[in-house]
């Protein structure tokens, strides 16, 4: 596992914040359109308009 997940992970998980992981990368459900290195922010949506809503910047 890289070094930069190694401690993204162990930052995120000692504020008590859930998330996934797979190896390479950290998956975490989080409404910002940013994220750190090695992180991919995912969020779900209730309907189509509220997707595209989010998606008219």
């Amino acid at each position: 596992m890289p070094i930069t997940l190694i401690i993204t992970e162990h930052f995120f998980l000692m504020g008590g914040n859930e998330m996934l992981e797979n190896g390479f990368l950290l998956l975490r459900e989080d409404s910002s359109l940013t994220s750190p290195i090695s992180m991919l922010h995912y969020e779900f949506y209730n309907d189509l308009d509220e997707l595209k809503e989010r998606l008219s910047f």
